[in-house]
């Protein structure tokens, strides 16, 4: 094995998760939203969680089985359909999580609220429409 250079792992360091906004910290999101969610995350992680251990299970040597069911559980393509699945549920779930965002920010502070007027401000200024003034 290659010795690790001293030089590359000083530069690597582990920074934490910080919200892309400093009042996304502030945020006070309603419960509904956010049993949704967890419901939603709670449901694809145990459906995740038990394909990938059939797949684990189905990828196993026929004499590392069950000697009752050596054969294995799925076909190579029922198995490719079972982890699209996966992908698919968890690319779902990043865009839910992502909406959320987006919405708690421009919905929940002050900045979010000015950036969405903004933003459909220059929208409509793009279109010709007037804006009325705000003092």
């Amino acid at each position: 094995m290659a010795d690790i250079d001293s030089k590359d792992t000083a530069q690597r360091t582990f920074s934490p998760y910080q919200w892309e906004h400093e009042a996304a910290n502030h945020i006070d999101v309603p419960g509904s939203v956010l049993m949704r969610f967890a419901t939603r995350v709670q449901a694809v992680a145990s459906g995740s969680s038990t394909i990938l251990q059939i797949a684990e299970v189905n990828t196993l040597d026929g004499e590392l089985r069950d000697e009752a069911d050596p054969l294995p559980y799925f076909n190579p393509a029922q198995m490719a359909n079972m982890l699209k699945l996966v992908q698919t549920s968890i690319d779902m779930l990043e865009s839910e999580a992502e909406k959320i965002k987006d919405w708690a920010y421009e919905q929940r502070t002050v900045e979010g609220a000015l950036a969405a007027y903004e933003q459909a401000a220059y929208s409509l200024k793009g279109r010709g429409i007037p804006l009325p003034a705000i003092d």
